[in-house]
C-alpha cells in the first residue's frame, strides 16, 4: 500500500469518524506528512475500530434521541470540516451516512442546494449542464415543499428535449435517488400503441404503490416522468382520454384513481397529485420541421439541417406541437439537451461512473486485469458517436466486444495464473463491425 494512498484513506475515515473530536482530527491531519508508514497503519486500524463501533451503536439508536444528537453532531462535525479544511460534496457525505448508518437525509438537510445537486448529478451524467442545472432546482424545490410541508413554495414542472439516450431520464433518477424520492416512468410510447387495451397514464402509480409497501404517501410526493411525451401529440396517436386524463393528472389541485389487486378483486385508490413532481421528456424532432422562434433551420446539398435552432425553442413553438395551452400552463420551464460527441463519451468511459468499471469488476473475480488503452478509448467513443449509440449504448457495445473473452473466464484456483487483457485497436479491430 503506497503512503499516499493511506494518507487518502485515513482523511476519508477521519471525515467519516463523524464522533470524534474536532481538533483532534484537525491537529491529526496536519501531522500525517511526517508519520512513519508503520504508524499510519497503526491509525488507519484504529479508525476502522472506531467507525465500526460507532455505526453499531447507531445501528441500535434508530428513532431514540440519542440517534438525532448523533445527526446533529455529525452536522456540527461537518461544517467544522467545511469550514476548517476543505468542501465535502454530497456524494461524500452519502458515503459517509452508509458506513456510519445515519440518515443521508437526516444529515444531508444541511447541505442540500441546488448548487450541490448539480454537482452531485456532474458525477454522473455528463455533457448536460444546462439541463442537470434546471433539474437540479427543480428537484430542490420538490424535496423542500416537502421537507418543510410547506406548499406555498415553487413548484416547477420541467420539459427536457432532445436527442435519445443522452441521460434524460438517468439525471432525474440519479437525483430522485439522492432525495429519497420515490420515481416512476410513464412511458407515453405505450400508452397510446394500438392494441393495448385500456393503457392508462396512472398505472405508474399502481407501481409505486406496491413497490414501497402499498405507501400512499409515497405515491402522492413521488416524481413522475412522462417519457416520449411527445408521442402523446403525433396525429396517428393523439388520444382525447388520455390529454384529459394528463390535464386531470397536472392540475395544480390533480387527482389519479388506480386500481391494485388484492386477492381476487381490484381495490381502487384516489390520490391527490398537488405534491408531485412532474417532468416531461421527449426528442420533439417536429419542432425541426417547423419555424422556430422565427428562424428556418437552412438545408445542405446532402440535406441534413445546418444550424438548427431547434434549441432556442419557445413556448409558443411548442405550441405547434402539443397544441393545448392548458398543458403548457402547467409546464414552468424548457431545456433542450445536446447531442452526444466523441468527447463527452469519452470522458464518460474514463469516468467513475464508466459501464467498463463493471466489466473490469467481472474480470476482477476471475483473475483477470482488464486494461483498455487510451486509443482504443478514442475509438469506441467515436463509434458510438458515429453509430449515435448514446450513452446506453456504450454497455451494449461493451458487451458485443467483451462477450467472447467473457465466455473463456475460468473459477480462480491456487494455481490458476493471473492474466491480462489489454483492449488495444487491433482488437477493437477484430470485433466491431465497420
Amino acid at each position: 500500500m503506497e503512503m499516499q494512498n493511506i494518507d487518502t484513506q485515513i482523511k476519508e475515515l477521519l471525515l467519516t469518524n463523524t464522533s470524534l473530536d474536532f481538533p483532534f482530527v484537525k491537529r491529526t491531519l496536519e501531522g500525517l506528512p511526517n508519520k512513519s508508514e508503520a504508524l499510519k497503519k497503526n491509525l488507519q486500524q484504529k479508525l476502522e475500530q472506531h467507525l465500526l463501533g460507532f455505526a453499531e451503536e447507531v445501528s441500535k439508536l434508530q428513532g431514540t434521541d440519542r440517534y438525532q444528537q448523533c445527526c446533529q453532531q455529525a452536522k456540527a462535525y461537518l461544517k467544522n470540516w467545511m469550514t476548517h479544511i476543505e468542501e465535502v460534496p454530497l456524494s461524500q457525505i452519502k458515503k459517509l451516512c452508509k458506513r456510519t448508518h445515519l440518515s443521508f437525509l437526516d444529515i444531508g438537510e444541511d447541505f442540500i442546494t441546488p448548487t450541490t445537486l448539480y454537482a452531485y448529478a456532474q458525477k454522473y451524467v455528463k455533457g448536460q449542464d444546462a439541463y442537470l442545472r434546471k433539474l437540479s432546482l427543480c428537484l430542490y424545490t420538490h424535496y423542500k415543499r416537502l421537507r418543510t410541508s410547506d406548499l406555498s413554495l415553487p413548484k416547477a414542472n420541467l420539459l427536457a428535449y432532445g436527442p435519445t439516450g443522452v441521460g434524460k431520464t438517468y439525471s432525474v433518477q440519479v437525483l430522485a435517488d439522492v432525495l429519497g424520492s420515490e420515481f416512476g416512468v410513464i412511458n407515453c410510447n405505450s400508452v397510446v400503441q394500438e392494441g393495448i387495451v385500456g393503457a392508462s397514464l396512472t398505472d405508474v402509480f399502481a407501481e409505486i404503490y406496491q413497490r414501497t409497501g402499498q405507501n400512499l404517501t409515497a405515491v402522492e410526493q413521488s416524481v413522475i416522468l412522462f417519457d416520449e411525451f411527445d408521442k402523446l401529440f403525433y396525429s396517428g396517436t393523439y388520444n382525447d382520454r388520455i390529454i384529459n386524463e394528463l390535464l386531470n393528472l397536472i392540475d395544480d389541485n390533480g387527482k389519479a384513481t388506480f386500481s391494485t389487486s388484492y386477492y381476487n378483486s381490484k381495490v381502487s385508490h384516489t390520490i391527490s397529485t398537488k405534491k408531485i413532481l412532474f417532468l416531461f421528456t421527449g426528442v420533439f424532432d417536429q419542432l425541426n420541421k417547423a419555424k422556430i422562434n422565427g428562424f428556418v433551420p437552412s438545408e445542405t446539398k446532402t440535406g441534413k439541417k445546418e444550424g438548427t435552432f431547434y434549441d432556442k425553442a419557445t413556448r409558443e413553438d411548442f405550441l405547434k406541437v402539443i397544441k393545448k395551452r392548458e398543458i403548457l400552463g402547467r409546464i414552468s420551464d424548457f431545456v433542450a439537451l445536446k447531442p452526444i460527441t466523441p468527447a463527452i463519451l469519452k470522458e464518460i468511459l474514463l469516468g467513475d461512473s464508466s459501464p467498463l468499471r463493471s466489466y473490469e469488476h467481472f474480470f476482477k473475480l476471475h483473475n483477470t486485469t482488464l486494461k483498455v488503452e487510451e486509443k482504443a478509448i478514442q475509438k469506441l467513443a467515436s463509434y458510438a458517436a458515429d453509430k449515435q449509440l448514446g450513452v446506453r449504448g456504450l454497455n451494449s457495445l461493451l458487451w458485443e466486444i467483451l462477450q467472447q473473452d467473457m465466455q473463456q473466464v475460468q473459477i480462480p484456483t491456487e494455481t490458476t495464473e493471473s492474466r491480462k487483457l489489454c483492449i488495444d485497436l487491433p482488437y477493437l479491430k477484430k470485433r466491431i463491425n465497420h
